[in-house]
């Protein structure tokens, strides 16, 4: 089956261009045979990603990728209460306006996204009936109790998402979540992880799931939470034995920090763009060794101390681990 042209949505700021190029990149390199529109959301271009678009271009052939400028001062007044998160995750509610009528489909992608393979099943998901598909979230941290709906109402990651922007144009979607902003903007709790609780609001039984091979994430890794929700059928619901076609790196602890599951994957395509830093990659592989190191220790002076005399047995070695003495050879 051909594929029609794609359009694809990043969101953006000065955080974020880097690792925005790298997606991209990883994107255009695992599906050349697929042609693209690229549109990045921000509040002002970045002169060094827009100078190397040229070569993304030649790398891959078909692709056009542009700036679409966004107001930033629409969401001047919404709560920013994770550390890691800016006011540009909120400029994909306003894709139904940003973009012209003709685009009627959309892959949205985080900029904290890698893609490992193909995503022709996402292109030719079936939506017709769904404002959009996305993977289940199944991390504790997201119970839907929290946005006054019922226990057990299906909750999903907004990082990578297909959208069907005839339905969410004629149901009125990006007015809907504006006024849910509005009306919790004196209840912070609702919006704690910003547009992503928005969408979930609003869009209770509109959404299709997809698997998690296709938004991969630390949680996503569980099999024991997977079984606890049923999404029925779904694309991408097993992981094959190559990995998943689109890793998230959720979280504060991103892979140029170190120590990420599959971070790795992430350096691979970083070192072949114009943001190649090994300084960066041989720090980010001695933070990942260290963090490895803790984790170690952490979890064998917990066995330890579920021994007999186990505390006696550690306050022994931490003694004696005091009393080495320090430089010698």
């Amino acid at each position: 089956m051909n594929v029609p042209r794609q359009t694809v949505i990043y969101s953006t700021d000065e955080n974020f261009w880097p690792h925005t190029y790298v997606s991209l990149h990883s994107l255009l390199v695992n599906n050349q045979d697929v042609s693209f529109d690229v549109r990045i959301l921000a509040e002002a271009p970045n002169e060094q990603f827009f100078a190397h678009i040229a070569r993304l271009q030649r790398l891959h052939g078909d692709v056009e990728i542009s700036w679409l400028p966004v107001e930033d001062h629409l969401f001047a007044d919404v709560p920013i209460l994770v550390s890691y998160f800016t006011k540009a995750t909120y400029y994909r509610l306003l894709i139904g306006r940003l973009l012209p009528g003709t685009v009627r489909r959309v892959l949205y992608l985080d900029g904290d996204t890698i893609v490992r393979g193909s995503l022709r099943d996402l292109f030719t998901l079936d939506i017709d009936d769904w404002v959009l598909a996305a993977t289940p979230e199944y991390d504790p941290l997201f119970p839907p109790t929290r946005l006054g709906l019922p226990e057990g109402t299906p909750y999903f990651n907004a990082g990578v998402l297909v959208f069907n922007l005839d339905n969410w144009r004629d149901l009125q979607i990006e007015e809907r979540c504006l006024e849910f902003i509005q009306a919790n903007i004196s209840n912070p709790s609702r919006l704690k992880f910003a547009d992503q609780d928005v969408l979930n609001a609003v869009l209770v039984g509109k959404w299709r799931s997809i698997g998690p091979a296709f938004n991969f994430n630390k949680w996503t890794a569980d099999p024991q939470r997977l079984n606890d929700f049923d999404p029925g059928t779904q694309i991408g619901e097993q992981i094959p034995a190559s990995g998943p076609a689109i890793v998230h790196y959720v979280g504060w602890i991103k892979p140029w920090h170190g120590g990420h599951s599959y971070d790795s994957d992430y350096w691979y395509y970083r070192m072949q763009t114009p943001y190649a830093d090994r300084l960066k990659l041989v720090r980010c592989k001695l933070v990942g060794v260290v963090r490895v190191v803790r984790m170690v220790r952490r979890r064998l002076v917990g066995v330890v101390r579920k021994l007999p005399r186990g505390n006696s047995i550690l306050r022994v070695v931490q003694t004696v681990m005091r009393r080495q003495p320090m430089g010698s050879e």
